[in-house]
């Protein structure tokens, strides 16, 4: 975090030119922070049994950087996540934690952002004389989707970025959207398989529900949940 005021013009660059840090680039950096945030609160629950000063510092840190970056989807899911770090300290809003929320925010936002978009947002959103752009990812999402229409049941499989850009003609480095990133590399199997994972875990881990654990991974998933609507996944 101190390397991006140290180096205020990025340390070193990538495919996407110079603007990384020791993290990387500002999304990818950005999701060490959730895991590193959601470790801390595991270190403090289970391993300390206190709020340390270490834990303080990466939680803080998290804030500093998307706020010094403006990264819009990173200041977005820091809030999201003190709004649910401060809810879990009580015993009621703890009960209604539920790591199937992930899964139903990520399928849920991708139908209606991605796939009812101009259905449903678009014309609401006219009527309010604005677009619905959101830097250029709705460019990118009608592209992947015209695409993965001839690949729909096993996909593309797995492309790097410049792959992916040369396949579709385009400069995103990917689909900036995790479920469609799903459907774009492993079509129906593979959003399938997602899904099914991600139920089967919570199933049988009923026992683990109310525990603190279970709190501390729940959050840190649900704020992935909600960056993964408009990133890629990394």
């Amino acid at each position: 975090t101190a390397t991006v005021f140290i180096f205020p013009n990025a340390m070193y660059a990538d495919q996407g030119g110079w603007r990384c840090w020791i993290l990387g680039d500002d999304n990818t950096a950005y999701a060490y922070y959730i895991v590193a945030s959601t470790i801390a609160s595991l270190y403090v629950d289970y391993i300390a049994k206190r709020i340390t000063f270490i834990s303080i510092c990466v939680w803080v840190s998290a804030f500093i950087y998307v706020f010094q970056r403006g990264i819009g989807t990173g200041i977005m899911c820091q809030l999201i996540w003190l709004f649910l770090f401060l809810g879990s300290r009580f015993k009621c809003f703890r009960k209604i934690l539920n790591a199937h929320y992930a899964l139903y925010i990520t399928i849920g936002f991708f139908l209606l952002i991605v796939l009812s978009r101009k259905f449903i947002l678009e014309p609401i959103v006219t009527a309010l004389g604005k677009t619905v752009t959101l830097s250029g990812r709705t460019i990118i999402w009608d592209t992947v989707l015209k695409s993965v229409r001839d690949k729909i049941c096993l996909g593309y499989g797995f492309f790097v970025r410049e792959g992916f850009n040369k396949l579709l003609s385009l400069r995103g480095g990917g689909t900036h959207n995790y479920f469609l990133n799903l459907l774009f590399q492993g079509g129906i199997v593979g959003v399938s398989l997602f899904s099914m994972l991600i139920f089967y875990a919570c199933r049988t881990k009923k026992e683990l529900l109310g525990t603190n654990y279970y709190k501390c991974l729940t959050i840190g998933l649900l704020v992935l949940a909600v960056r993964f609507l408009v990133e890629n996944g990394r």
